[in-house]
């Protein structure tokens, strides 16, 4: 027998969903399109280099891992560029005053001998990453280095961060309602001692 239309688990149901689907999926959905990678880079005890990225939604949920054995070199390019320059207006402008605005995507490769890792990375932090993973592979006193990329980093940290937020929040509320739930439970079921 279906229940009544205002029957208080089925606005608790539908509630739900709509939290679901507003707190869960759409922000996957979202960080997916600008997924946050992790690349780890370790040195073994013979000097050769291994690399790891975690390409992550919601920031640190794996959701795909890409791995190569004996890095030799790493490379940046860019898959997409949109840059312009404006000038600054008013009584201070000078033709070579203003600042440059750089949108698009870069990827940064990792190249080894048995393949090569590809993560997508923000065109203002491609050559940082490039000179960063080149100083290690050229320092072989380091061991260990991470790092954290984003496709773009005003649009990945202030759009995808807040809907990343809001998940965890909801997924954290969540958990502890049922687990409250679960505890006033138990409590009733427990006989009470006398």
């Amino acid at each position: 027998m279906p229940l009544p239309s205002d029957h208080p688990i089925r606005k608790k149901l539908i509630t739900q969903l709509i939290c679901v689907v507003l707190f869960i999926i759409v922000p996957v959905l979202v960080t997916a399109m600008l997924p946050a990678s992790w690349i780890t880079l370790e040195r073994g005890a013979d000097g050769r280099v291994s690399a790891t990225a975690r390409t992550c939604v919601l920031f640190c949920i794996p959701w795909r891992t890409q791995r190569v054995a004996e890095v030799t070199e790493v490379e940046a390019k860019t898959i997409r560029s949109d840059r312009s320059v404006s000038r600054r207006s008013g009584s201070y402008s000078r033709p070579d005053k203003g600042y440059i605005h750089q949108d698009g995507e870069d990827e940064l490769s990792l190249l080894g001998r048995n393949g090569n890792l590809t993560v997508s990375i923000s065109p203002a932090s491609s050559d940082a990453a490039r000179t960063k993973v080149q100083a290690f592979l050229n320092d072989t006193t380091q061991q260990h280095v991470w790092m954290f990329t984003l496709p773009n980093w005003k649009f990945g940290l202030g759009f995808c961060g807040l809907f990343a937020l809001f998940s965890w929040l909801y997924l954290i509320g969540s958990t502890l309602a049922m687990l409250r739930f679960l505890t006033r439970q138990l409590r009733v079921l427990r006989p009470h001692a006398a």
